[in-house]
């Protein structure tokens, strides 16, 4: 990883912003046997939780297989809370209206989400490889996905990551 010598050199706290909606995210074996595991696609709220998901198995392995690589590192991932904004422009219009236009007022700004995200990232309570929602720990969510499953998932991302960087 080409951040990794800067991760070594002191304490981090590496924070990945994922989404409740990874509680959707599926994968199966028959996904890994697959070559192309990351390029199924079914729909696009589909491959967003399966994304979700996976940056969520992803923060909860690192640290279990590159301990040596980022020992003084904190990895986790949260749910910033639902905000109104474009992310929503795929959907179907009265989703959308409901969204950015009703709820607006109830939900989250942009700015209070980012600083809930912060303030979480600087508690001292909090756990590396753990995703948080509204600040609880919701290790659930990867838990639903064999452990074993998982590993080889986390395996997967690797490769990837590593044929990216050759």
């Amino acid at each position: 990883m080409k951040l990794q010598h800067l991760l070594q050199k002191k304490e981090n706290r590496i924070l990945f912003v994922s989404s409740s909606t990874s509680r959707c995210g599926n994968f199966t074996e028959n996904d890994i046997l697959n070559e192309k595991v990351f390029q199924k696609y079914i729909n696009g709220y589909q491959a967003y939780a399966d994304s979700k998901l996976l940056m969520n198995i992803f923060v909860e392995r690192i640290l279990m297989n590159q301990k040596e690589n980022f020992n003084r590192s904190m990895f986790i991932s949260c749910h910033p809370g639902v905000v109104p904004g474009p992310l929503y422009r795929h959907t179907n219009k009265l989703f959308q209206f409901g969204i950015n236009k009703v709820l607006r007022y109830l939900l989250r700004s942009n700015k209070t989400a980012a600083l809930r995200m912060i303030e979480l990232l600087m508690r001292d309570d909090i756990k590396s490889g753990v995703y948080y929602e509204d600040e609880y720990d919701c290790s659930s969510v990867t838990e639903m996905v064999p452990v074993d499953l998982r590993q080889k998932l986390y395996e997967k991302i690797m490769e990837e990551v590593n044929a990216l960087q050759n």
